[in-house]
């Protein structure tokens, strides 16, 4: 059928192949990389010199200099200069001032009417921009080393408008960028020295790498037999998800392009407009901990083992409060199906930590027992009781009440040697060591050798045998 098409009409390959080669020499002339910029910046430079030399051809090459000083000058010397001074006769400037001043005024109507298209307060911004995008001149460099997109330069029209430019993405960030036909996220750049990005493509937002600190200072949520916990100074140590990859001196912040895609464009849209990846972490660590709460009974949150003792805090009896250890909380987030549904976010955690945990008590009597105050005292009791069973847990008392007593006895001979220096010293002594040798009887320990010796020179010492 194309045999028979091609008989009828010869010149129809012939025209199919000059349409194709017109339209590659169009897409090379409008591409909006550095090549197609550099091609119009040819053909536009070359269209001035042709210009200009067809005026100075018809103006049959204006003489400029004088004939007296050309004549001076050696041949080809003065032929030479005579030919290139023509080009500046007033004759012939007069046609290139007037294609330039043409080719001045579109860029500025241009510029201004970019600078309205996208509210700029300047349009020296469109200005730069179009030098850019249309020649390759005077490419805008834009650094990116905030994860707030409003701290940028933004007086950039990389930022404003779009490409293209030259970008600098610095250590712990990454930058996003769209296409101008709307397709999503078509481009990410971590650290780099210097990237090129093309013509519109535009920054949608920028990524931080770095570890997320990130606080909740209560959440309520209820335990799985239903008991309310309270979870105080919540703190979750965030990261994006770094694809599996482990950190390196050559590469301290992995990421998965994947995850900062959900970053990005995961977030929920309200009448402000969408909100930014950094400020729902906040409420991912809300639900975490809600959730790690609702898969545990009131029973196992006392079994956790706690960050330490507390003996004898009434105080924190009263606000009915207990500690978990930051370990063992980490140890308990870190599961599968905690993985998977931070990685959906594009996310991945390091620690986890909370404060206190508080189990409170109906604000009024009436409305029922104090179920938070038994509970947390059963708690104590169990932590201390732990204690008492500890096997290091007497000898160190014994040694504290050691300490005690030789604080006791030191503190009482500095008072009396400051009241009554040497003979109130000398008493203070024997019923010191006298009150020493009962306790240490009770308690079932052995005497320090030369005891009864000291004792009993002290007493025949008698103060009243002193002047």
């Amino acid at each position: 059928m194309a045999d028979q098409m091609t008989a009828l009409n010869p010149i129809a390959p012939l025209s199919q192949a000059l349409r194709g080669a017109l339209e590659r020499v169009a897409t090379a002339i409008l591409a909006r990389d550095q090549s197609g910029a550099h091609l119009r910046l040819l053909l536009v430079s070359g269209l001035v010199a042709a210009v200009w030399l067809a005026a100075a051809f018809i103006m049959d090459f204006p003489r400029v200099l004088p004939e007296a000083f050309l004549a001076v000058l050696p041949f080809p010397v003065n032929v030479l200069i005579d030919l290139a001074t023509s080009f500046f006769h007033p004759s012939v400037l007069v046609h290139i001032v007037a294609l330039l001043a043409a080719l001045w005024l579109g860029l500025r109507g241009g510029a201004l009417y970019l600078a309205d298209l996208f509210e700029l307060e300047d349009s020296s911004i469109a200005f730069r921009y179009l030098m850019g995008a249309i020649f390759g001149l005077a490419y805008d460099h834009l650094e990116i080393n905030h994860e707030a997109l409003e701290r940028l330069n933004q007086g950039s029209p990389l930022l404003r408008i779009g490409g293209p430019g030259y970008i600098t993405v610095h250590l712990g960030f990454a930058a996003v960028f769209e296409a101008a036909e709307g397709r999503p996220c078509i481009k990410i750049f971590g650290p780099s020295e210097r990237q090129f990005i093309e013509g519109f493509d535009r920054l949608r937002e920028v990524v931080d790498l770095r570890d997320q600190l990130v606080t909740v200072g209560e959440v309520r949520a209820l335990t799985r037999d239903g008991y309310v916990i309270y979870a105080r100074d919540a703190q979750m140590l965030l990261r994006v998800h770094s694809g599996d990859r482990s950190r390196s001196l050559s590469r301290p912040y992995p990421f998965d392009p994947a995850a900062v895609r959900r970053l990005v464009y995961g977030q929920a849209v309200s009448q402000g407009g969408a909100r930014r990846w950094s400020q729902g972490l906040g409420q991912i660590v809300a639900e975490e901990i809600a959730r790690f709460v609702r898969e545990h009974t009131i029973d196992e949150f006392l079994a956790m083992p706690p960050d330490s003792y507390l003996e004898g805090d009434e105080q924190q009896d009263r606000r009915r409060a207990f500690h978990l250890s930051r370990g063992e909380l980490t140890r308990r987030f870190h599961t599968e199906a905690a993985r998977d549904r931070l990685k959906r976010r594009g996310l991945e955690m390091d620690w986890v930590g909370v404060g206190t945990w508080e189990v409170r008590d109906p604000p009024s009597p009436a409305q029922g027992p104090g179920m938070g105050n038994a509970i947390v005292g059963t708690w104590r009791a169990l932590q201390r009781a732990r204690q008492v069973r500890d096997p290091d847990y007497l000898p160190l008392q014994s040694a504290l009440a050691s300490q005690q007593a030789v604080e006791r006895v030191l503190q009482s001979l500095v008072q009396a040697w400051g009241q009554a220096r040497c003979h109130s010293l000398l008493a203070e002594f024997d019923e010191q060591l006298r009150e020493m040798r009962r306790a240490l009887i009770l308690d079932g320990l052995e005497l320090p050798p030369y005891f009864e010796r000291a004792l009993e020179h002290i007493g025949n010492s008698r103060i009243e045998d002193y002047p």
